[in-house]
């Protein structure tokens, strides 16, 4: 193969060819020293791919995920470290909330007000004297 090149003489430059053979590139034949991806006995499975998040199963990821970071960092974190942290990019957690604020009043639904009991309806409760 011929590259075009300039070869800079007398501060002139004037085109001049250079052949390149492409199988001594490293490239093409890889360094003895170079690990390459090691063969699959006969008899054993193909590795398992990682299955795709639903829409769901994602949403879930990123809000347990947020609420683990946000108890540890506080809520002055960044949304970037956030990322980082749970494995997702920034732009996808704005992608499941708009803005950070959505986020942290998700977190907030499912901390405080998911872990409320509703109150017991009026006269279920068990009467104080026939535990005596």
């Amino acid at each position: 193969m011929y590259l075009p090149s300039l070869a800079h003489t007398d501060g002139l430059a004037t085109p001049c060819h250079r052949r390149f053979d492409m199988t001594a590139s490293p490239l093409a034949n890889p360094a003895p020293h170079q690990a390459t991806a090691p063969a699959l006995e006969a008899g054993t499975p193909e590795p398992s791919r990682k299955r795709r998040m639903s829409v769901a199963e994602r949403e879930r990821h990123i809000v347990d995920g947020s609420i683990t970071f946000f108890s540890e960092h506080g809520f002055d974190a960044q949304m970037r470290e956030l990322a980082s942290a749970i494995g997702v990019t920034h732009t996808l957690i704005y992608h499941y909330f708009p803005t950070k604020q959505a986020l942290v009043d998700r977190v907030y639904l499912e901390v405080f007000e998911g872990r409320w009991k509703p109150e017991p309806k009026s006269g279920s409760y068990p009467d104080p004297a026939s535990a005596v």
